[in-house]
């Protein structure tokens, strides 16, 4: 599992329950499945999948993060509170895409189609900054 890449975005819409499952939905229409964390079981294919957007709000009122399996990868998917507004985060990729399966290091981890992924999922709003970072 790599740790060292995020991809943060903020945008510009109020923290509150219907923004945040708003965000949810459109994550499932363009793919997304949510499945519940378990720190205990380092494999996401063997998590178990969330029924739905509701389901989903519940689990991150307490955990303050899911996993999110989309097409043939898995991250973890943060939604936080940053001054007011909705700030998301992706990172702790697995079974992560590569820019060539030549080499299979941290260094070519294909963070820009993660990016692309990011900013698929928030385009529907007003985008206040956005970064990937490497720690």
């Amino acid at each position: 599992m790599s740790k060292d890449y995020s991809i943060v975005a903020l945008i510009d819409l109020e923290y509150q329950p219907e923004n945040i499952f708003d965000i949810l939905k459109r994550g499932k229409e363009i793919g997304f499945f949510y499945l519940k964390p378990d720190l205990m079981q380092y494999n996401p294919i063997l998590l178990r999948s969330i029924p739905d957007e509701k389901a989903a709000l519940s689990i991150l009122d307490i955990e303050k993060f899911l996993v999110a399996h989309f097409e043939n990868t898995f991250f973890f998917f943060y939604i936080s509170n940053k001054d007011g507004e909705i700030e998301i985060c992706l990172n702790h990729f697995s079974y992560p895409w590569y820019k060539s399966y030549s080499s299979l290091n941290i260094e070519d981890i294909d963070i820009l189609r993660y990016a692309k992924i990011l900013m698929d999922l928030i385009m529907p709003w007003r985008i206040l900054s956005f970064s990937i970072e490497r720690k």
